[in-house]
């Protein structure tokens, strides 16, 4: 992961956006390093919360990269406004975004549509819905830094519309 981030420094074209769907258990100084050099140079890193919800480590903290404070970590909601019960929580999640009974492109042709059952959910879906606003802000400010960019998705996100957090922020 961190090599990832090493290619992406030399070779990203800015502005940029990053979505990491991947997670290793603890907090791993190295990766976290390499998050924080990327944010510095302008790359938005957009992470997906995990899926540790219903597990004995539901943290969001615990899980690298979503612990670095320079990403915008993102954990899943339902159909009907609550925080999925698989997507972890905890309060390293930033941001949660729909990642429940998603439609989504299926592998059988290039129109076919797929959609994740009832029940289960996918913090990697609500990420890429919050790089997508990232792109879409960052499409209308160029110049924002990474920082800004999170501050900005935080600050203009609905608050009080959501229920049965399990520790996340609103």
């Amino acid at each position: 992961l961190a090599a990832a981030f090493d290619w992406l420094l030399v070779n990203a074209e800015q502005p940029a956006v990053l979505v990491v769907a991947s997670y290793v258990r603890g907090q791993l100084s190295a990766v976290s390093s390499a998050v924080d050099a990327a944010t510095r140079a302008g790359i938005t890193v957009v992470v997906a919360a995990t899926d540790r919800g219903l597990t004995a480590h539901p943290n969001a903290c615990d899980y690298t990269p979503g612990f670095a404070q320079s990403v915008l970590t993102i954990g899943a909601t339902t159909r009907r406004d609550t925080q999925a019960l698989t997507s972890s929580s905890g309060t390293c999640i930033d941001l949660l975004a729909p990642g429940e009974e998603v439609v989504t492109c299926g592998v059988s042709s290039d129109l076919s549509e797929a959609q994740l059952p009832p029940k289960r959910s996918s913090s990697a879906l609500a990420a890429a819905h919050a790089a997508g606003a990232a792109a879409l802000l960052l499409s209308e400010k160029p110049h924002l830094q990474a920082s800004e960019v999170k501050q900005t998705l935080i600050a203009t996100s609905t608050v009080g519309r959501l229920s049965q957090l399990h520790g996340s922020p609103d």
